[in-house]
């Protein structure tokens, strides 16, 4: 009626392609990424003289796990000496015979001895320095070696990452070797944590490596955090219709921890879709309908199947489309009026 239509203010909106944000909900749990872990070795014979580190302990690369004592590192720089030593010798002839071979004073012969002598001496000195190497002797420390001039057969064993000592077997006087099964200490980094999880047959094409993931915790409800897809399996899972995606999530604080259960929400880009603005939606029982305008001016209570909410929009199924307007502002009041007047109400 013309009192209705100045009692009810309404507005409407043109049904029309939008684009909408296109994204994924899965589950996953929180793990260690393979190449986190890391194990430590004896890299000689010796004897465990002191421990530095407990299971529990967050440690920095390069800090100290333990003191071994080993009479195999003492030969071992006993022989680097020897050859340092030894080149430092040898480097000096061949510049003296030649000198000497300059004032007639010396025979080509003993210059080109001189030469061979300091190449042999060099390549003493490479093997000796590379078996110190081979031992884990830091080049700082074989540096330290060759300015002290002695043998010091205590060394350190430090950690190779930053991370939480999770497993230690070592034991303080033990006899410890390279050929030993068991690792002496085993750590995990956990600044960066992974998820896995199972991508459904119908949104599979569309994850991408490099997409941005936004990750709810169980654990941490109130501190959400996002991290990036970092691989996507490149076959699915004949029997769950399923494909893998491992996500990345930065953890400097090591708050996500493995075992955790998380929820993903992966966006995979955009899609052109039918929407209209939540306005517009209305429910009544397990009805949604829209309030359609018509050209003569009355309005046409028309069902409509609908998408998930996707920000301001929510995507139209069924039931529209392009072209049509829908009212907005007013779709209350008119469901009000629609159901009163059906009810026998003035």
């Amino acid at each position: 009626s013309s009192a209705l239509r100045e009692a009810i203010s309404v507005r409407t909106v043109r049904v029309g392609l939008r684009s909408i944000p296109r994204s994924l909900d899965a589950f996953g749990d929180v793990a260690a990424r393979p190449e986190a872990e890391a194990v430590v070795h004896a890299p000689f014979e010796g004897v465990l003289v002191e421990l530095r580190a407990e299971v529990g302990q967050h440690v920095r690369k390069g800090q100290v796990l333990a003191l071994i004592r080993s009479a195999e590192l003492g030969r071992a720089q006993s022989v680097y000496l020897k050859a340092l030593g030894e080149q430092r010798l040898a480097e000096r002839e061949p510049k003296r015979q030649r000198r000497l071979f300059d004032d007639d004073l010396a025979s080509r012969r003993e210059v080109d001895e001189a030469s061979q002598k300091d190449d042999a001496a060099r390549l003493a000195l490479e093997q000796a320095l590379e078996e110190l190497r081979v031992y884990g002797i830091e080049s700082r420390a074989i540096a330290a070696l060759a300015a002290r001039g002695r043998v010091d057969p205590l060394q350190v064993l430090t950690s190779p990452v930053a991370g939480t000592v999770i497993r230690r077997t070592a034991l303080k006087g033990a006899r410890v070797a390279p050929s030993d099964e068991q690792p002496l200490f085993g750590l995990l980094d956990l600044s960066v944590v992974r998820i896995e999880t199972d991508i459904p047959e119908r949104a599979w094409q569309f994850v991408r490596a490099g997409q941005t993931a936004r990750v709810d915790v169980d654990a941490l409800p109130d501190a959400p955090v996002s991290g990036r897809v970092i691989r996507v399996a490149p076959l699915l899972n004949p029997e769950s219709h399923t494909g893998k995606a491992l996500i990345d999530i930065p953890n400097p604080r090591e708050a996500l921890r493995p075992g955790m259960s998380a929820r993903v929400h992966i966006q995979t880009g955009t899609q052109r879709l039918l929407a209209v603005p939540p306005a517009a939606i209305q429910q009544e029982g397990e009805r949604t309908f829209v309030y359609k305008a018509l050209p003569e001016g009355d309005f046409l209570e028309t069902p409509v199947t609908t998408g998930a909410r996707v920000g301001e929009w929510v995507p139209i199924i069924r039931g529209l489309s392009p072209g049509d307007d829908v009212v907005t502002v007013g779709a209350f009041d008119l469901h009000s009026e629609a159901r009163k007047s059906s009810f026998g109400g003035e």
